[in-house]
């Protein structure tokens, strides 16, 4: 199974377009196990993707730019749970439409 976790883990990874040690911080940062942060990225991926598009350049520029409304790059705010469920709150508003 460990090695299934890994697979599934590296593939949400890849879609978010997030290195070995960006997935390391992640990981330690919210202090939960491989499948969790795996879980959590396919949910943050399924969430993101319809709204900036599915290109990994997309993807990478809305990570790693700040965000006025986050006041933080939504990349370092996924080193913990809070900060997770606040860029999961902010794209929730958008599906919404509470943001612009």
């Amino acid at each position: 199974m460990q090695g299934k976790t890994q697979a599934v883990l590296r593939h949400n990874s890849e879609l978010l377009t997030l290195s070995s040690d960006e997935v390391e911080l992640i990981l330690s940062g919210c202090q939960s196990d491989q499948e969790q942060v795996s879980d959590m990225l396919a949910v943050l991926y399924r969430h993101l993707a319809p709204k900036v598009g599915a290109e990994p350049s997309a993807i990478s520029h809305w990570l790693r730019t700040r965000n006025r409304h986050l006041d933080a790059r939504p990349l370092d705010l996924l080193g913990n749970i809070e900060g997770f469920r606040q860029t999961m709150k902010y794209l929730g508003a958008i599906d919404s439409s509470q943001i612009s």
